[in-house]
């Protein structure tokens, strides 16, 4: 009985693809650069399979070696090894512009509403929130506390 060779990583990996995994983490992803990095290694590398282990601890390295935001950085060499530096760039503005407007936008809204009590109570409960999240996940993923 013959088998069939092994996929490549990237057999399924498009440009497309990434763009709109970039795009909804991006939109979705909560937890700052390292929760971001696990996500894209739980996703790309160990779920999708667009990715070998080799690929992602390269982009991790280059990230880290690379001024700016290890997430962002890591998102770039992934969008590079699919489609060079065109890929690095088509990926950087679905994963960066979500966030950016999100804190426009609140800013915006903040700076506009600040002085209702409605706003300071919004806003007490979110720093309480932020405050208690670096507890609360070193309890959910000890591996990324680690980190």
């Amino acid at each position: 009985m013959a088998t069939d060779p092994p996929e490549s990583s990237s057999a399924k990996r498009t440009l497309g693809g990434l763009l709109r995994y970039f795009l909804r983490l991006g939109s979705s992803g909560f937890g700052g650069p390292i929760a971001l990095v696990g996500y894209m290694h739980r996703d790309l590398v160990e779920d999708r399979k667009w990715f070998t282990e080799d690929e992602f601890q390269q982009g991790l390295a280059v990230g880290q070696m690379m001024p700016g935001p290890l997430a962002a950085q890591t998102a770039m060499w992934l969008g590079y090894l699919k489609a060079g530096a065109r890929g690095a760039a088509a990926v950087t503005l679905p994963f960066v512009l979500p966030p950016f407007l999100i804190v426009t936008v609140v800013a915006v809204v903040y700076a506009k509403y600040q002085g209702l009590s409605a706003v300071h109570a919004i806003s007490d409960s979110l720093s309480r929130l932020v405050r208690s999240a670096p507890s609360t996940m070193a309890a959910a993923c000890p591996a990324a506390a680690a980190l």
